[in-house]
C-alpha cells in the first residue's frame, strides 16, 4: 500500500485501550479507584507470577479458578513482567503516595471519637489528600469522607500520560482475563503510546467507518508506511454499516450479554455495548457492520467491567449522534466514581447523567431511568440504573443484573411507570464475592463467611418471577449471563448448562410458560420485532 492510498481500518482488528500496560476499565481511569487497584492487585499479582510463572499459567487455563489473579502468560515472559512491575514502582510513585494517604485517611477516621466534631482532623490529612476530601458523617454518626473527585483530574493522580492502545488481530473469543493479565506480548501488534482523547488515536478510530490516507495514519501510530504490520491492520475495502431499521414496530437485536440494539422510525438505542470482532471459527454473531452508522442513545446500566466496556466504547464514539446515557453516582464516594468523568476524560462530549425516574425524551419516546437493586456486595454505590425504554408505544425495561431485594419496590413502581411489555434481565444469582472486584477498595480483608455473603449477585427464578409479576410484564428475555465465548476476557468464567445460574434460568422459562407468559433464554445473537 502507498502512503497516498486511503485505507480503512479493518473490523477484525481488536483496540484494546491500556493504562500502563494493564486492560483499561473505569476503575483504572478514576484517580482514587486507580492508586487502589495499581498498589493492591497489579503489584501482588506482577510479583506473585514472577516467583511462580508456572503456577499462574497452570491457574489461569484451569475452568475451576478462571477469573482468579492469575496472569495468563507463558513463563517464558517472565522478565517483561518484571520489567513492568520495576516501571510501575517508578512510574506510578504518585499513585502509591495516593493510596497511602487514603489508608491513612480512613485509619484516623476509624479512630475518631464518636460523634465528636471532625473539624480538628483536616490538620491531619495526609498531604496528598489536602485539598481533595471533605470529612463528613452521616445521620448516624460515622465517620468518612467525599472526594472532590473532579479536581482529582487535574492533579499528577490521573496520569493520562500512561495510557496507550493497542491494534491487533486476534481471535476474540481467545483472550485473558481483563483483571488479571497485563499486555507484555511481542506479537507484531501496533502500539499507540497516546492518551484516549488524542487526536491520533481519533484519526484511527475515524478510519473504521471513513477513508484515511495510509501516510496520515503511519504518522499518528509513529511508524512508517512501509511498516509490514500495516496491511494486517487496514485494508481498502469500504466497511459494510447497516441501513437505520425502517420496519413496523421496534426491532430489537442481541449482540451478546447485555448489548441490545433497540430501533424504531429511525431511533436507535444501544445498551451496554460489547460488540465482537468478527471470526471465521467462532459462534455466530452481530458485529461492528450491523450497526447503523449513528446511533442517538448509548444506554450504559452500571459501572462493571462487562457492561461499562471502554474497549467497545471508544470504537463507537464517533457513531454516537445524541449522548451516552449514565446513572449518576454518588458523588464522591471512594467505590462509585463517576461514570460521566470517566468517559470526558476518554474524550465523549455529550454524557448525560440520569437519577432515578429521570427522564430523557426521544422521538417517539423516552428512557426513565428506574431504580436499580442488589450486585454490589451492599456498597452504597449508585451509579446503577434501569432503564425503561419506550419507542413506538412499546415499554421495554433493560434490567441488567438487578436483584429483587423487595418486590414491593416494583409493586409502586407500577403505579408510576404502568405495565412493562417486556423485561431484559439476567439471572447471575450466584455471583462473585464482594473482594472479587471491590478487595483493593476495602479498608482491608474480609472474613471469607462475610466476602462469601455479599455477593455480587442478580435475581434468581423466584425473585425474578416476582418482578415480572409486579410489574405485569407478558414477555421475558433472560441475558446478561456471560454465555458468549467472546465475553471471557471480561466475566472470566462461562457457565455450562447444569450451573445453578442455568438451572435457575431454565426454571424461570418452565414458571413462565405454565402462566402463558413468554420467557426464553438469550445466547450469542437474536432478533425480535416487539
Amino acid at each position: 500500500m502507498r502512503p497516498d492510498e486511503t485505507v480503512f481500518l479493518r473490523p477484525d482488528v481488536v483496540i484494546e485501550p491500556l493504562v500502563m500496560r494493564w486492560r483499561a476499565w473505569s476503575h483504572l481511569i478514576s484517580p482514587a479507584t486507580a492508586a487502589l487497584h495499581v498498589t493492591k492487585r497489579h503489584i501482588d499479582i506482577m510479583r506473585s507470577f514472577i516467583h511462580q510463572p508456572q503456577v499462574h499459567r497452570a491457574a489461569a487455563r484451569t475452568p475451576e479458578l478462571a477469573g482468579g489473579p492469575f496472569i495468563d502468560l507463558d513463563p517464558s515472559r517472565t522478565s517483561a513482567v518484571a520489567q513492568l512491575l520495576t516501571e510501575t514502582q517508578e512510574a506510578q510513585k504518585p499513585l502509591f503516595e495516593l493510596a497511602d494517604a487514603l489508608t491513612e485517611t480512613v485509619d484516623m477516621l476509624r479512630r475518631a471519637p464518636r460523634d465528636d466534631s471532625l473539624e480538628p482532623l483536616y490538620l491531619r490529612i495526609p498531604e496528598p489528600l489536602r485539598g481533595l476530601i471533605e470529612l463528613v458523617r452521616d445521620a448516624q454518626g460515622h465517620a468518612g469522607f467525599r472526594l472532590f473527585e473532579a479536581l482529582l483530574y487535574s492533579t499528577s493522580y490521573y496520569q493520562k500520560r500512561l495510557q496507550s492502545v493497542v491494534f491487533r488481530r486476534l481471535d476474540p473469543d481467545r483472550r485473558p482475563f481483563v483483571l488479571s493479565t497485563p499486555d507484555v506480548e511481542e506479537d507484531g501488534a501496533l502500539h499507540l503510546a497516546r492518551a484516549f482523547d488524542s487526536p491520533e488515536l481519533e484519526l484511527i478510530l475515524e478510519s473504521a467507518e471513513r477513508p484515511c490516507r495510509l501516510g496520515d495514519i503511519a504518522e499518528a501510530i509513529g511508524c512508517d508506511a512501509s511498516d509490514a504490520r500495516l496491511p494486517a491492520l487496514f485494508w481498502t475495502t469500504p466497511p459494510s454499516v447497516a441501513a437505520p431499521y425502517d420496519g413496523g414496530g421496534v426491532r430489537v437485536r442481541y449482540f451478546g450479554h447485555a448489548t441490545l440494539l433497540i430501533e424504531h422510525a429511525g431511533v436507535s438505542v444501544l445498551t451496554d455495548p460489547i460488540v465482537s470482532a468478527p471470526t471465521q471459527s467462532g459462534a455466530p454473531r452481530y458485529g461492528w457492520s450491523d450497526l447503523p452508522a449513528k446511533i442517538d442513545h448509548v444506554l450504559i446500566t452500571h459501572n462493571h467491567k462487562d457492561h461499562f466496556c471502554l474497549e467497545s466504547l471508544l470504537r463507537l464514539r464517533g457513531r454516537v449522534a445524541g449522548s451516552v446515557v449514565v446513572p449518576a453516582n454518588a458523588p464522591g464516594g471512594l467505590a462509585d466514581p463517576s461514570m460521566k468523568l470517566v468517559l470526558k476524560a476518554c474524550g465523549f462530549h455529550n454524557v448525560v447523567e440520569l437519577h432515578e425516574l429521570d427522564a430523557l425524551t426521544t422521538p417517539g419516546g423516552r428512557i426513565l431511568g428506574v431504580p436499580f437493586l442488589g450486585e454490589h456486595g451492599d456498597l452504597d454505590i449508585r451509579s446503577k440504573t434501569a432503564f425503561l425504554v419506550e419507542l413506538g408505544g412499546r415499554r421495554l425495561l433493560v434490567a441488567a443484573d438487578s436483584n429483587n431485594l423487595d418486590t414491593t419496590l416494583y409493586a409502586r413502581l407500577r403505579t408510576v411507570i404502568g405495565d412493562v411489555d417486556t423485561i431484559f434481565i439476567s439471572l447471575e444469582c450466584a455471583g462473585a464475592p464482594l473482594s472479587w472486584l471491590y478487595g483493593p477498595l476495602l479498608p482491608g480483608p474480609l472474613r471469607r463467611d462475610h466476602d462469601q455473603s455479599r455477593r455480587l449477585s442478580a435475581s434468581d427464578d423466584a425473585r425474578a418471577a416476582a418482578m415480572i409479576d409486579a410489574l405485569g410484564c407478558r414477555d421475558v428475555k433472560i441475558y446478561a449471563m456471560g454465555l458468549e465465548p467472546w465475553l471471557r476476557f471480561l466475566t472470566g468464567v462461562q457457565y455450562p448448562d447444569d450451573s445453578i445460574q442455568m438451572r435457575a434460568a431454565q426454571r424461570l422459562c418452565e414458571a413462565l410458560s405454565a402462566r402463558g407468559v413468554s420467557g426464553e433464554i438469550c445466547r450469542g445473537m437474536g432478533e425480535w420485532i416487539l
